[in-house]
């Protein structure tokens, strides 16, 4: 009987120890916490045992000590840098994953989803996005700053772009029907083959556009001194008025862009 009492005493206390073991070894505070302690044990318990504690020895502990604490701010400091920057990359990666999951889905819940994501990402300093494939129909991105933005293949039919910037922003074969761009800024823009039939130019900055194999059809408020300002118009889809005038005051426009005559 005693044996068996003693048997299961050895037993629980096995399992109770590796508890133990598990809860410190899962914890990383106090697993640090507890290193300290055997490592302060067996310092200490050393040192009385060999040499026993002198005025000398308290005077080379308190050097060490102040070149310890310069160590702790150095590397404190280290430590909160570097975590920062993991942090924040996390985030971006994040987000952008979480737009990637909502790329090419036709729901008004993906766009929103897509425009928190933008908000979060730009907060974050991150200019380099990939829209591209992304539904965005009647997205409300007045003033956002989508400069360098690549939205090819997005749909953006209807979105509300006023006062916006997209310079030099990707737009190769957008949907941008309807669009209203009252004061958008579209300097530099490559709006190659994008559908911008309907779209509202009132005041649009389209100074070096490219808008080659551009569909114009049926644009508002689009002036001859903006147009004059676009990179090229080759082979856009323009409406008949509009074609007569830029073949009177900038035939150059409609001609084939140098870069692409090189390439043949």
């Amino acid at each position: 009987m005693r044996k068996s009492k003693l048997s299961r005493g050895i037993i629980q206390a096995k399992i109770k120890f590796k508890e133990i073991i598990e809860k410190i070894i899962t914890k990383p505070v106090l697993t640090s916490f507890s290193v300290f302690i055997l490592a302060l044990i067996l310092v200490v318990g050393f040192t009385i045992i060999k040499y026993g504690y002198t005025g000398e020895l308290f005077k080379n502990i308190l050097i060490e000590a102040h070149g310890m604490l310069f160590d702790i701010l150095v590397i404190g400091i280290l430590i909160l840098w570097l975590n920062k920057i993991g942090e924040k990359k996390r985030e971006v990666k994040r987000y952008q994953d979480e737009i990637d999951d909502f790329r090419n889905w036709p729901s008004d819940e993906a766009k929103f989803r897509i425009i928190g994501n933008i908000k979060r990402l730009k907060r974050l300093g991150i200019n380099k996005i990939n829209l591209s494939d992304c539904y965005l129909v009647n997205a409300p991105l007045r003033g956002f700053q989508l400069q360098n933005i690549d939205f090819s293949f997005a749909n953006l039919n209807n979105a509300d772009l006023a006062e916006t910037s997209l310079q030099s922003a990707f737009l190769w074969g957008t949907n941008l029907q309807g669009v209203f761009f009252y004061l958008a800024n579209l300097q530099d823009a490559f709006l190659r083959e994008a559908n911008l039939q309907g779209s509202d130019l009132r005041a649009a900055n389209l100074m070096g556009a490219n808008l080659m194999q551009a569909n114009l059809l049926g644009v508002k408020n689009l002036t001859v001194k903006q147009i004059s300002n676009v990179k090229t118009l080759f082979q856009a889809i323009l409406d008949h008025d509009l074609q007569m005038q830029i073949e009177k005051d900038c035939p150059h426009l409609l001609e084939e862009p140098e870069e692409l005559k090189e390439k043949k």
